[in-house]
């Protein structure tokens, strides 16, 4: 007959990788906590509990961070959607004041049909030393 700690090793989940995600991680931690759970509320022969883990954390302590994990996640992915979505509002409002800075408003265009463009100023310093280090602007 198998003593009752080598029936628990046995049904312990798989320890994910560091470089997993959460999705990996989830389960096996779910799965740890509940067995945790059913071994300190009827301990299998040669076990003896309740247990802990190396730092003191007992099942219940565990069982919290594990609610935490998931919670954190949860607000991961709630952040991550709400930049994704400012992004969008972002690129809609720039491609409107795009469309009414450089597309000819109702009156603004000219018999012949050409636009007219704000003038641009463009300003670089050169990475070489044939301007003498000097600063050039040009404007069209």
């Amino acid at each position: 007959m198998r003593l009752g700690h080598q029936i628990v090793a046995r049904v312990l989940p798989l320890v994910p990788s560091v470089q997993d995600g959460q999705e990996t991680f989830s389960k096996p931690l779910s799965q740890a906590a509940k067995l945790w759970k059913k071994v300190n509320a009827a301990p299998p022969a040669g076990v003896t509990g309740p247990g802990v883990l190396q730092d003191g954390t007992a099942g219940a302590g565990f069982t919290t961070a594990v609610a935490a994990v998931a919670a954190l996640y949860d607000a991961v992915v709630d952040a991550e959607q709400e930049v994704s979505l400012a992004l969008q509002r972002r690129n809609d409002l720039q491609d409107e004041a795009l469309r009414g800075r450089f597309s000819p408003a109702p009156r603004s265009t000219s018999a012949s049909g050409s636009i007219n463009l704000i003038p641009a100023r463009i300003s670089w310093t050169p990475i070489s030393s044939a301007c003498g280090g000097r600063s050039t602007t040009m404007k069209s």
